[in-house]
């Protein structure tokens, strides 16, 4: 621990190369007094201290490095302080894990941000994942964390559609039928929105996938527009690819019950499986490395510097954000999902005129 000592703004890459060794040491022993796992409570309550601890050492100076390399040198002096008013070395590990977005000599995108930035925002107990403009007034180690998260946002921005472009070109060799029906079954959703989108600007680029985001604001994935637009994508499918499943997708006579009618949800459930929740399976497995850290990034700052269709990398990025986005909402509960499908099989004409 003694590699850290007296280090200034000026030492970020060996402060860098400490705290990786540190991670390294609380990841490989059993240093429990180091490394054990804190309550959330617990955390927040450190990161108070910390708070004060900042703000004693430096009462006017807001700038995020100087403070996290207060918490880092403070780290290396903490067996003369008493136990009451110290952190544990794991909070103050945490939150001086921030100074590895925060290098001024290589300025680069760091795609493990987000997990860095969501433990220190957990811990601080406030939702600093927003705008400047959207959040009151702050405590200074929010104030550290939120400057670092802006930052790294600003950092990735650029860096995120040259990545998401990587997996797309690597897909369209292997998957492109794939990403073909999945971008089918989004834009099924998507059309169902009554958000409407006004064009007649001339002095905007309004590529298709432009008004295909907008009107994403407008739907989520568990709307009756939305899911009977899921329940017409699954019987088109079928029906395409000469499933025999094809029959679930309306009620049908249970021999058991003398042919009173019923939906067979687990019937219903397996073609649900194969059409929709694999294609959003995939979405979140290939592109969600890229994407979930990119919509994390966004929310940091102002919608007016998120993505547009300026070019085709971003129009590529801001509409598989919302394919995401929506691919989230439809895996989150998946019993859920197939429970309001097969509703919809019911309320069908079909199912209303079998009902009698």
């Amino acid at each position: 621990m003694k590699c850290l000592s007296g280090f200034s703004r000026n030492d970020s890459r060996g402060l860098l190369v400490c705290l990786v060794l540190i991670q390294f040491l609380c990841a490989e022993s059993s240093l429990f007094s180091w490394c054990a796992f804190k309550p959330k409570d617990t955390r927040q309550s450190e990161y108070d201290i910390i708070n004060m601890k900042l703000v004693t050492a430096l009462p006017e100076v807001e700038d995020p490095l100087e403070n996290i390399l207060i918490a880092i040198n403070w780290m290396n002096n903490m067996t003369s302080e008493s136990a009451r008013e110290k952190p544990t070395v794991e909070s103050l590990l945490q939150f001086a894990n921030l100074i590895s977005l925060m290098d001024s000599e290589n300025p680069r995108c760091n795609l493990a941000g987000m997990e860095i930035l969501k433990r220190n925002i957990q811990a601080c107990g406030t939702d600093l994942n927003k705008p400047l403009e959207e959040l009151g007034p702050l405590r200074r180690i929010d104030s550290v964390v939120h400057q670092v998260g802006v930052r790294h946002a600003h950092l990735c921005r650029d860096e995120y559609p040259h990545r998401l472009e990587e997996l797309q070109d690597h897909a369209k060799r292997s998957k492109a039928t794939l990403l073909k029906e999945i971008k089918t079954l989004l834009e099924r959703v998507i059309a169902t929105s009554s958000y409407r989108v006004f064009t007649h600007n001339s002095n905007r680029n309004f590529d298709k996938r432009y008004v295909s985001k907008e009107k994403a604001r407008g739907v989520g994935a568990s709307g009756k527009k939305e899911t009977i637009a899921l329940l017409d994508y699954l019987t088109d499918k079928c029906l395409e690819k000469n499933d025999e499943g094809y029959k679930y997708l309306y009620p049908v006579g249970d021999q058991v019950k003398r042919n009173k009618l019923i939906v067979r949800e687990d019937k219903v459930r397996k073609i649900v499986d194969d059409y929709i929740f694999s294609r959003c399976d995939f979405v979140q497995r290939y592109f969600g490395p890229v994407l979930e850290p990119a919509f994390f990034d966004l929310n940091f700052i102002p919608s007016n510097l998120h993505y547009k269709a300026v070019n085709e990398g971003n129009a590529e990025i801001m509409i598989w954000l919302q394919y995401h986005r929506l691919c989230q909402e439809i895996n989150a509960d998946r019993d859920a999902t197939t429970k309001r499908i097969v509703k919809e099989i019911w309320n069908s004409e079909s199912g209303k005129m079998q009902k009698f």
